[in-house]
């Protein structure tokens, strides 16, 4: 069923990608199995609406719930750290990382600095966890 294939997805991605001292996922790693050093919020804001879309075709909690703690962790505690908007890209401690592509204009996939339309997308997700 597609409730046992998003549960694997998500063990999966619990396994390998979650940083529980961070309450947030890396975004990629090597074929080998390591963990790329970069962090940034883009991945995690559509992991989050994933898994609001996963609660509700599943009714699964801990879908949710992770979703909660992803917004959490990026609207409210990194946020703060940048003036209450959501700067892009992090350290490996998360930790802000200012200078990230800041030379680099021809980078559409990881712009620097803040981008107006992810905002919006994270408010988007803040009002779909508080219907659940």
């Amino acid at each position: 069923s597609s409730g046992e294939g998003l549960g694997r997805v998500f063990d999966l991605m619990e396994r390998r990608f979650w940083l529980p001292d961070h309450c947030a996922y890396a975004d990629s790693m090597s074929p080998d199995g390591v963990l790329d050093a970069y962090r940034g919020q883009n991945s995690n804001m559509h992991i989050c609406e994933a898994l609001i879309l996963a609660h509700r075709a599943t009714g699964e909690d801990r879908y949710i719930e992770r979703a909660e703690i992803l917004a959490e962790t990026f609207v409210q505690r990194l946020a703060a750290k940048s003036g209450g908007f959501v700067w892009e890209h992090y350290t490996s401690n998360f930790d802000i990382d200012w200078d990230y592509n800041k030379n680099d204009r021809t980078n559409i996939y990881r712009p620097w600095g803040f981008q107006p339309g992810h905002q919006i997308e994270w408010t988007k997700n803040l009002l779909n966890i508080c219907r659940h």
